[in-house]
């Protein structure tokens, strides 16, 4: 077989029989050990394009099966021949890529730059739908980012009635870098993270931001997962005896726990601490709901008070990711702990349908030490006050807003988003 072959490449034949089955079927691994290499050195440095189909095959055949050091070495020494046209440079230099990720990474980026020909070349090699091995198990996150920037600049996403039963190399393409933007969402490493953030804001690759920004969510959920430590014997303890909580889950609960009090003694109490929420007017008469940011120091106040002998921090405006600001930020075990935003509207508020997944879980709960929990307050000022639902009648109680936002959640977000809503309402 490498006679045979040898022999074709040298006299230029464009389709040469066995270098498929060489590099995609698993029964041919000990010959593809065994002749790869060789092939590959017979591989003239100046070939025309239909035999680079041939030279894809071969290299896919030594990256999976030869000797990772003597392929190096060969890598290296074809490289060094300036005769060689920059189509095969290219494929020599994503081999390189992908058997010494860290080597050719930075040459690999010089030659392609963003000259649109290269970047084709690299794609052809990379995403052929025929492939029946990929080679992204094996990639760094670092590359992973450098081929969705190179490829997702020039191939956007196509839907199934753009493929019309037909699949072009374009398609492949588009395939290809969907497959890398979720291996990077499947990542749980904190490079990860800020990689998908600077990915999701480059305007090259605006037309994969959808993708981008789900996969983000993914990797955070990936990453909370894998920090999640369950609790040794005295935390267990401790939240058993209603001391100091466990983990983020726990300081969520204990939190809810006493936000529902508060409510509760707001609502019922015989100090009409609903007032507090309240402009009055001359004769104490409740006028108009207060600012959202008075509503919330009154609330932070009572809540500081109950979670301080827990050892518990509670302070407004906690920062998060890209600048943003949740109203509260619950938080115990320093800089090595743990913490749980809240994020507060009142009933009125345009955004009170929406902020739930807009502002809590797109900005703050993806925040690692918060592990994806976070708990959404509302002060219900009464009916006629509330944003129209954007389905369904207006909600005519505290009890049905809190039922109806609830509904908004997923399955897997109720499990770690909670929602009160404190009714602030005048009783006359």
């Amino acid at each position: 077989m490498t006679a045979y072959i040898s022999a074709a490449l040298r006299s230029k034949k464009q389709h040469i029989s066995g270098l498929y089955e060489l590099a995609n079927n698993d029964a041919y691994r000990q010959v593809a050990r065994l002749a790869s290499l060789t092939m590959l050195n017979a591989f003239p440095a100046r070939s025309t394009n239909q035999q680079l189909i041939s030279l894809d095959e071969l290299l896919k055949a030594a990256l999976r099966y030869a000797d990772k050091e003597k392929l190096l070495t060969l890598i290296e020494k074809k490289l060094e021949l300036r005769s060689m046209n920059v189509a095969q440079r290219v494929r020599w230099l994503a081999a390189g890529l992908i058997a010494a990720p860290e080597q050719y990474l930075q040459p690999l980026t010089d030659l392609t730059g963003t000259q649109e020909k290269r970047i084709q070349h690299l794609t052809g090699f990379l995403a052929n739908g025929r492939d029946q091995w990929s080679p992204l198990d094996d990639l760094p996150i670092s590359a992973l980012r450098l081929l969705v920037s190179l490829i997702g600049s020039y191939f956007a996403p196509y839907t199934l009635e753009e493929a019309n039963g037909v699949v072009s190399p374009a398609m492949n393409a588009a395939d290809f870098v969907k497959r890398l933007i979720s291996r990077l969402g499947s990542q749980p490493e904190k490079e990860a993270t800020d990689i998908l953030d600077i990915l999701s804001a480059d305007s090259e690759l605006s037309r994969w931001w959808p993708a981008l920004h789900h996969a983000r969510f993914e990797q955070r959920a990936a990453r909370r997962e894998a920090s999640f430590h369950h609790p040794d014997i005295h935390q267990v303890s401790e939240t058993l005896n209603n001391r100091s909580p466990a983990n983020a889950g726990d300081l969520a609960a204990l939190t809810m726990e006493w936000l529902k009090e508060l409510a509760d003694q707001i609502r019922n109490g015989n100090t009409d601490d609903f007032r507090q929420y309240w402009n009055e007017g001359p004769r104490r008469q409740l006028d108009t709901p207060k600012h959202e940011d008075a509503c919330r120091d009154a609330l932070l106040s009572d809540l500081q008070q109950r979670l301080a002998p827990f050892g518990i921090d509670a302070q407004p405006e906690g920062h998060y990711a890209d600048d943003k600001r949740a109203d509260i930020r619950v938080a115990f075990g320093g800089t090595d702990g743990f913490e749980v935003p809240i994020e507060i509207k009142k009933n009125s508020h345009g955004n009170l349908w929406r902020a739930i997944h807009d502002q809590l879980i797109a900005r703050y709960t993806r925040e690692p030490r918060a592990h994806g929990f976070g708990i959404y307050v509302v002060f219900w000022f009464g009916s006629d006050k509330t944003q129209p639902a954007p389905s369904g009648p207006r909600p005519q109680s505290a009890e049905e807003l809190e039922q109806r936002l609830h509904a908004t959640l997923s399955t897997d977000e109720k499990r770690k988003i909670a929602i009160c809503v404190i009714d602030v309402a005048s009783p006359t």
